[in-house]
């Protein structure tokens, strides 16, 4: 996939707005952009700091008069073992709004942060900087939002914002904070057994473990996954047999992380959510191998990056039963080559 990154290699760079748009809008900004480029009113200059180390860049913010916060979604390339920082600065004062954007899987990626108006007090600068010369951020997109009231179930997680799409992201989803994994949970007669605790690249080979001391009347997968193709298939394995597609979310049209390739192909950049329905005959007591295998993800039968988070497990049990039912030493993520027959030629087996 090839794709043109705001490169700090040729010294300052600044966008002065020549033209504004309402307050309130929506705003996403391609990088790199245009000299002369119509700015928000808000954003009143954005600027290329020379580096010979690492890639800098300043967004120059004068708030809205209004109480509301900043939801900012960037869409850029992890560096191998590198970082992406987001600092507000404003007078004297300086605040780290994130020490790492990254989520460690080495590859493109869209992170949200909610940045609240108690922060974004009076005007200041935003600032974004890698730990690589180029910055590798390609599209910001800027939405003001407001506080307010909704009613949420005694179970359900803490919503924190609801963005124009109507995306719901949790309370550390946009924090800025490394991904944390949900622990396990019961709700009644089903347990929530979470088999990742960091986000993990799959494409060279990725076991993972659950133990099960009985078996379930019913159970469901449920995973994050991106770097998937738009029209490839995602199957299951468990147990070396194949469970079924899963069914993954397809992201509205105006979602910041879609853009088209060289050749004019769409693509996404993000996590996609991605659920099915298990056969329970496929599982066993014991320790059960879950995979996650993806079609020819290039045109030349070659392996795309394909990273995986929050992969959990549904299990329904019949009342009563001992808790828990997936045992606390079982084994979230085994990087080891899974043992088991290869999927199909028309996947991509994860070996």
């Amino acid at each position: 996939m090839k794709r043109h990154f705001f490169s700090l290699l040729f010294g300052w760079l600044a966008v002065v707005c020549t033209g504004s748009l309402a307050a309130g809008d929506t705003f996403t900004l391609d990088l790199p952009m245009v000299e002369g480029g119509v700015l928000p009113l808000w954003l009143t200059r954005v600027t290329a700091v020379p580096n010979t180390t690492s890639g800098t860049l300043e967004f120059e913010l004068s708030p809205p008069s209004d109480e509301t916060d900043l939801a900012l979604t960037i869409a850029f390339d992890e560096p191998q073992g590198g970082f992406l920082r987001l600092v507000w600065k404003s007078g004297e004062k300086t605040e780290l709004l994130s020490a790492n954007l990254c989520e460690g899987i080495a590859m493109a990626n869209q992170r949200t942060i909610l940045i609240k108006r108690s922060v974004l007090a009076g005007p200041g600068v935003l600032i974004l900087q890698s730990s690589e010369r180029s910055l590798g951020v390609w599209r910001m997109q800027w939405e003001w939002v407001a506080s307010r009231s909704v009613a949420v179930g005694m179970g359900a997680a803490d919503a924190v914002l609801v963005d124009d799409r109507g995306r719901v992201h949790k309370v550390d989803e946009t924090s800025g904070e490394p991904n944390r994994a949900p622990g396990d949970e019961w709700r009644g007669t089903v347990i929530r057994a979470s088999l990742t605790g960091r986000p993990v690249r799959i494409e060279g080979g990725v076991e993972f473990l659950a133990t099960l001391e009985r078996l379930p009347v019913d159970a469901r997968a449920e995973v994050f996954l991106a770097g998937v193709p738009l029209d490839r298939r995602v199957t299951l394995w468990v147990n070396g047999q194949e469970a079924r597609e899963a069914a993954l979310e397809v992201p509205s049209l105006d979602d910041p992380g879609y853009h088209r390739d060289a050749d004019g192909k769409r693509e996404y950049v993000g996590w996609r959510k991605g659920a099915l329905f298990i056969d329970t005959t496929l599982l066993k007591i014991g320790e059960n191998q879950f995979q996650i295998a993806v079609e020819k993800a290039t045109s030349d039968g070659g392996v795309a990056a394909i990273a995986v988070k929050n992969f959990s497990l549904q299990l329904e049990y019949p009342r009563p039963i001992r808790v828990p039912a997936v045992l606390p030493e079982s084994k979230p993520v085994e990087t080891a080559p899974p043992r088991v027959e290869p999927p199909p030629t028309r996947l991509e087996a994860l070996p």
